[in-house]
């Protein structure tokens, strides 16, 4: 059995990009992860489960009670489901658990996680990727799933839009040659939270990167706005915890130079984050 964002996975025992689960551990929820060609059943037909859509005339089910992702039509080989596919599948049995999914990455240092949000273009990935080159560890690329203490690894790869200097790192073209996927070193499965990122870019190219504390009352409505599959129901408490958290704006200016210091700006920041303690029972 596989590991990703805090699930077990069975189906794709053959991708190494997945970790393998740890002896003697028992994820809160296993999901078996299946393929056919036949077309996806209509709407009308599906009773106990949920149609997505994905590209190219594809469809996954995804079934709660039986606990299965079923990917229907033209095949896709183990690699792409596990990623970025398997992302469709960790934010459905996530939520459904009352986890929270966050359009985020999340990188490892001083034994927790850290939280990287930003939209499409802001440079999560080339970011992460640079971490990853200078020896950190990064949980995942493109989905943050947490319980509110912890945040969860997902696949152990990274995929880029075009190739990244001196990038240290074992690489292949994917996806249609479109992306340079970037394989990662394994990590714990799951670290408490120690904080949140929220990049921006400097409108000097010759700024020094930055990092500026998030005011506490602009947080909440930052989170909400990243989350994954909104439309289900949460505990409004998770949410309170993870906004209770250290949070900065990271602004630096949009070159390839200026990714040390970048790196060398989170390397403070991380460094002299004081841990929050969790005030739920059982927290850390």
């Amino acid at each position: 059995m596989r590991i990703a964002y805090g699930l077990g996975i069975t189906g794709l025992d053959e991708v190494d990009a997945l970790q393998a689960a740890p002896i003697g551990s028992e994820p809160a929820r296993v999901v078996a992860v299946e393929q056919t060609t036949t077309a996806a059943p209509s709407l009308v037909d599906l009773q106990d489960g949920v149609l997505h859509a994905l590209p190219q005339g594809r469809a996954v089910v995804l079934r709660r009670d039986a606990r299965t992702a079923r990917f229907h039509g033209p095949p896709l080989s183990p690699d792409v489901i596990a990623h970025p596919f398997l992302t469709v599948v960790g934010i459905r049995f996530n939520r459904w658990m009352g986890r929270e999914c966050f359009h985020a990455g999340s990188f490892a240092a001083g034994g927790r996680s850290w939280l990287v949000f930003g939209r499409s273009s802001a440079g999560k990935s080339t970011l992460l990727a640079a971490l990853a080159g200078a020896g950190w560890g990064v949980m995942a690329d493109d989905l943050a799933v947490t319980d509110g203490r912890v945040a969860f690894s997902g696949p152990r790869s990274i995929d880029l839009r075009q190739p990244l200097p001196e990038l240290l790192l074992p690489t292949t073209v994917v996806r249609s040659r479109s992306r340079l996927r970037a394989a990662l070193p394994p990590v714990a499965d799951a670290l408490p939270i120690g904080g949140l990122f929220f990049l921006g870019w400097a409108d000097d190219e010759n700024a020094e990167p930055v990092v500026r504390p998030v005011p506490p009352a602009t947080l909440l409505p930052r989170l909400a706005r990243d989350r994954r599959l909104s439309s289900l129901p949460t505990d409004p408490l998770m949410l309170l915890e993870i906004a209770g958290l250290p949070a900065w704006d990271l602004i630096r200016p949009r070159t390839w130079a200026a990714l040390p210091d970048t790196v060398a700006t989170i390397a403070e920041t991380v460094a002299t984050a004081a841990p929050r303690r969790m005030v739920a029972a059982g927290g850390w």
